[in-house]
């Protein structure tokens, strides 16, 4: 933290955001490093230059994350009260809206509150909030990404294929491959359960491909089971169980 109050306080709404993005990637692996990545973003942001409906907006991102923490640590009663303060820090910044912050964010961070809270309703009412204030359009393709999760949460294939198909229709950053592939993957995934299996199959190719060069073995391993599922669908059924055997004992 020493460099910290030593560096530039020009930049470090940069670093408040960097710090945030970081916390919110490892709340699914990490949540007491998520905390803390969180904690360390709100001492940034406290140091941010600048006007003061722009300090509390970066104070308010930072706050969401804290938030956002400890709802991964399961600790629900506190993850309210910090997205309560993040909502008045936020709502103190308004005016700043200079294009730097994603609008839609703070909804997206607490329709993930009430999922793990199993409040699906209030869930899908934030997610279009979040997707009716979305600035950017990785930002909106996440935000149908969350949908088309909710949409399978709640039994509803069809709708799920339909969000995810707007997704891939979606012009996405050539650098956001792990984007592309979390909805391709999906979308074979549920048109398989589907039992759309000529569709999913004409997928697997391309998805084999980025898995290989932007996910992990756990991704590659979850493929191998849709391979298997539509293997056997297709009427290739030695071929589909051997498949399936294989990854539940990779799962083992």
């Amino acid at each position: 933290m020493a460099e910290l109050r030593r560096a530039p306080a020009g930049g470090l709404w940069a670093l408040c955001e960097v710090l945030c993005l970081e916390s919110q990637q490892q709340c699914a692996h990490d949540p007491a490093a998520a905390a803390t990545l969180a904690e360390l973003a709100l001492e940034v942001a406290d140091r941010v230059a600048g006007g003061t409906a722009w300090r509390a907006k970066v104070r308010g991102l930072a706050l969401a994350h804290v938030a956002n923490a400890l709802r991964a640590q399961g600790d629900f009663p506190a993850a309210e009260r910090a997205f309560l303060s993040a909502d008045r820090a936020w709502k103190a910044g308004q005016e700043a809206r200079n294009g730097l912050l994603e609008e839609g964010l703070l909804f997206a961070l607490k329709a993930s509150l009430r999922r793990s809270q199993r409040r699906f309703e209030e869930e899908a009412a934030l997610l279009e909030q979040a997707s009716a204030a979305a600035t950017s359009v990785k930002f909106r393709v996440q935000v149908l990404l969350s949908r088309a999760k909710l949409a399978k949460e709640l039994g509803d294939l069809e709708k799920a294929v339909a969000i995810l198909l707007e997704a891939s229709e979606t012009a996405i950053p050539d650098d956001d491959g792990k984007v592309v592939l979390s909805i391709q993957h999906s979308l074979a995934d549920n048109l398989s359960k589907l039992d759309r299996f000529p569709e999913a199959e004409a997928l697997l190719p391309a998805v084999i491909d980025l898995s290989r060069k932007c996910g992990g073995q756990v991704d590659l391993v979850r493929l191998r089971w849709i391979e298997g599922r539509v293997a056997a669908g297709l009427g290739h059924r030695e071929e589909g169980v051997a498949t399936l055997r294989k990854v539940r004992g990779e799962f083992a």
